[in-house]
């Protein structure tokens, strides 16, 4: 599980005088959309997981979307007109 979207209310800012509310691309943003694996896999990004108690950081090679895309390239025929069967099968 991951965050995949985010609303920025700049009407609920505490202040604009200040960091990082006072940021020019803060203030302009309305959201952040963060659906794409890609975005996991960013240099020294740090991936939290709620899927356990407590919140804890993962790497990226233990997220479900790592291992989905990995076993997806591994084998494209697994992951269609077999019913699930083959070893994509999500579950």
């Amino acid at each position: 599980m991951h965050i995949q979207h985010i609303q920025i209310h700049t009407d609920r800012f505490p202040t604009r005088e200040r960091y990082p509310f006072s940021l020019a691309t803060l203030q302009q943003t309305r959201e952040l959309t963060l659906d794409s694996p890609i975005t996991l896999s960013c240099p020294d990004a740090v991936i939290f997981s709620f899927d356990r108690s407590p919140i804890s950081p993962i790497v990226y090679q233990e997220t479900d979307h790592y291992r989905v895309y990995r076993d997806f390239m591994a084998d494209p025929r697994g992951y269609g007109g077999d019913g699930g069967q083959g070893p994509g099968k999500l579950g």
